[in-house]
């Protein structure tokens, strides 16, 4: 059995003995009105809900957190709350519960928006959504929420749920030592790269076992520059390809 998999039913198992402890945290999170904790607390026990047979229960804590006062409940952040959308969705498909697809995709739209935010740089956001706000539906919208709500609709439209939790699962499982890797390799960074910076680019070099170059390139694009910067990007590939045939 593989380390990971005897670490993680390890945490199942202690928050099945402590879940009367948990219980109580939860319900005293509630009571004050601290519905991020609650919502921490609900999403982190998913796999609890899911391996022992507790659907109905974490279903509740999820609703139950979510019920608070509006105004609590609207200073929980994205991430939290399009994780607590995806587990209740997850939960509810496990019941069959007909509004799960429906929560499924408020969540992976949140998600998106999320990921959006890293993936370009900070400069070409205040470049591009440099306007003010203006008041709109009794509140005021600043030009980037557009952006980022059209980018999430379209996500939904031509991108499944669980297609996306397979990839986000294999992401998280894919596990390859750099010190593993012989290989020489060639890495390209960006500086205003803000999901994969140059000090991870920096530590990776430095573990690598094969003979590692790494190549910065400017770009306003962050993440997005290597689908961007196809200029500035094509000598480098060029001459990583001709080092591995032995072109000089």
């Amino acid at each position: 059995m593989h380390r990971h998999t005897i670490t993680f039913s390890g945490h199942v198992e202690q928050a099945e003995s402590e879940i009367d402890n948990l219980r109580a945290a939860f319900i005293w999170s509630r009571e004050n009105n601290d519905i991020a904790n609650a919502l921490e607390m609900a999403t982190s026990l998913q796999p609890l809900w899911l391996m022992r047979g507790r659907v109905l229960e974490g279903g509740a804590w999820l609703d139950a957190a979510v019920s608070g006062s509006d105004s609590s409940v609207s200073k929980v952040s994205p991430a939290l709350r399009a994780r607590a959308l995806a587990d209740t969705a997850m939960l509810n498909s496990w019941l069959e519960i007909t509004d799960a697809l429906e929560q499924a995709d408020e969540a992976l739209a949140l998600a998106r928006q999320l990921a959006m935010t890293t993936y370009r740089g900070s400069e070409e956001f205040s470049r591009r959504f440099a306007a003010g706000p203006e008041l709109r539906d009794g509140r005021f919208h600043f030009p980037v929420e557009d952006y980022l709500e059209h980018a999430g609709r379209r996500f939904v439209e031509r991108f499944e749920a669980e297609r996306f939790l397979a990839l986000s699962e294999s992401i998280d499982l894919h596990d390859v030592a750099p010190e593993r890797v012989a290989a020489p390799t060639t890495l390209v960074g960006f500086p205003s790269d803000r999901l994969v910076p140059l000090a991870d680019l920096c530590e990776l070099q430095r573990r690598l076992a094969g003979t590692a170059t790494l190549e910065v390139v400017e770009s306003p694009y962050g993440h997005d520059a290597f689908l961007k910067e196809t200029v500035q990007l094509a000598p480098v590939l060029r001459h990583a390809l001709n080092d591995c045939r032995g072109d000089h």
